[in-house]
């Protein structure tokens, strides 16, 4: 049954995909495409609520964190495209480059969206490795970058895997 259901999911997403591409390909609108960007990462924020919510609740602060700052990103992405030439207007009149560049708003986008994934896949690895029955631990190291360390029995000896 629950290979029926994956399956059905897989086949599901990528016939979506494949439709959202298609009318994309067709009809340029970059509305549509920003549309279907938060559609898809809206069924991501949905899936990641119900982990949280059912299944692994103490995993709330990283996953909330992770959607936080793609929400952040998305938000500062809409309001770059919509006040795109006020912003612009400001920026040729701030007497400081560096002020100038921290309105570049699609930039913070691309770097919010970054930081977001990374985060998110932290939490997609650390609630597989649950879900695998393994005793993950987050380590965050000195260079700010976390790692999943996952021990496992294997023949009876306890081994350490790293993903990161």
């Amino acid at each position: 049954l629950l290979l029926k259901a994956s399956c059905f999911l897989f086949s599901a997403s990528q016939l979506l995909c494949s439709c959202f591409e298609q009318v994309y390909l067709q009809w340029k609108e970059p509305v549509f495409h920003q549309v279907m960007y938060g559609f898809l990462v809206g069924c991501l924020v949905l899936r990641s609520i119900y982990i949280v919510t059912w299944v692994y609740p103490w995993l709330r602060p990283l996953a909330y964190t992770s959607l936080g700052v793609f929400l952040m990103g998305f938000i500062l992405w809409n309001v770059d495209n919509i006040l795109c030439d006020n912003l612009r207007t400001i920026r040729q009149k701030l007497p400081l480059h560096l002020l100038g560049a921290m309105t570049q708003f699609h930039a913070w986008w691309h770097i919010l969206t970054g930081l977001g994934s990374y985060l998110h896949i932290l939490f997609s690895m650390y609630t597989r490795t649950l879900y695998l029955k393994y005793r993950p631990k987050v380590k965050v190291s000195q260079a700010l970058s976390s790692e999943v360390h996952s021990c496992f029995l294997q023949q009876g000896h306890v081994r350490t895997k790293s993903f990161n």
